[in-house]
């Protein structure tokens, strides 16, 4: 009876050590949890938002279709990555982003240009007369040929994109009636267009002074309100008079009188910014109107 009873516990020791044993290998075998929170690979993205305003235009992200009309905070490997925006098939936009760490880039709506009319959309036509602008300066110094009170030497400096102040002088001038003047302007433009390649706007002034003339040698003071158009005026003239074209002509039919006449206005079309100006001018009791040519270079 004894060795049965060894013999029993001995088998249920052996017993017992194998399915441990068989646990611990069973358990060895079985692979780490993956965590389910962020890697260290996802510190390396930054994101990317598009907004279109284009009805179910698709946005790609390095040729690969992502989204529909707008993306948000889509997230990308750091670096270049090409954006491009389709619409029927055709593709309406495309640009190279910076992706940053950590970090969320924009693509907006203003990059666009209209599908159906060619049309830039006002944001778009304010950043570029924005870049022209302070391409172009804002001091300028030129010259206005006015009817009332009398042509004058100017200058302008434009303290925002939208006010600005001109003033301006100029002494007698010999065979005529002008007996010199002193003036200044303000002047406020409603905003920029982009025409003929370069920046145009439309403005409205307000100013006054003191003149001289046969009828007022001592000197009279005045007041003027009005309003203007300044651009330049050589892209136009190219497409308005084929300047470039007649260029060729001249030259192949040696008519140099007309080549140069032709290239020197020109020239001076391109150096100058052309005002066109209507002034009401107040002298007292009486009012006048008159208008005025200007030609000034900006710095």
């Amino acid at each position: 009876m004894r060795q049965l009873f060894v013999l029993v516990v001995f088998g249920c020791v052996v017993g017992l050590s194998s399915v441990s044993w068989s646990v611990d290998v069973a358990v060895s075998d079985v692979p780490e949890a993956v965590s389910s929170g962020p890697s260290d690979a996802y510190a390396e993205l930054g994101y990317l938002n598009v907004f279109t305003d284009l009805d179910q235009a698709l946005i790609f992200v390095d040729g690969e279709s992502v989204s529909r009309e707008s993306l948000v905070k889509y997230p990308l490997l750091l670096g270049e990555h090409l954006v491009q925006v389709r619409l029927d098939n055709k593709l309406v936009y495309q640009q190279t982003v910076i992706i940053q760490q950590n970090r969320t880039s924009t693509v907006v709506s203003d990059h666009f240009v209209d599908i159906i009319t060619s049309t830039p959309s006002r944001g778009a036509i304010d950043r570029e007369a924005r870049r022209l602008r302070k391409s172009r300066g804002d001091f300028a110094l030129g010259m206005f040929g006015a009817t009332i009170p009398q042509p004058a030497a100017s200058v302008k400096l434009w303290l925002t994109q939208n006010l600005g102040l001109q003033g301006y002088v100029l002494g007698s001038v010999p065979d005529t009636s002008y007996g010199g003047v002193l003036g200044g302007r303000l002047l406020w433009s409603p905003g920029d267009k982009v025409f003929a390649g370069d920046v145009t706007h439309a403005y409205v002034y307000a100013g006054g002074g003191r003149y001289a003339d046969v009828f007022f040698p001592d000197g009279k003071d005045y007041a003027e309100l009005g309003m203007g158009v300044e651009a330049k005026l050589s892209e136009f003239a190219n497409m308005l008079f084929g300047f470039k074209y007649k260029a060729e002509k001249y030259v192949s039919t040696s008519d140099g009188d007309s080549f140069f006449r032709d290239m020197a206005l020109l020239a001076v079309l391109n150096l100058f910014y052309t005002s066109a100006e209507i002034t009401i001018v107040s002298r007292g009791t009486s009012f006048e109107t008159g208008a005025s040519l200007g030609f000034h270079v900006y710095f």
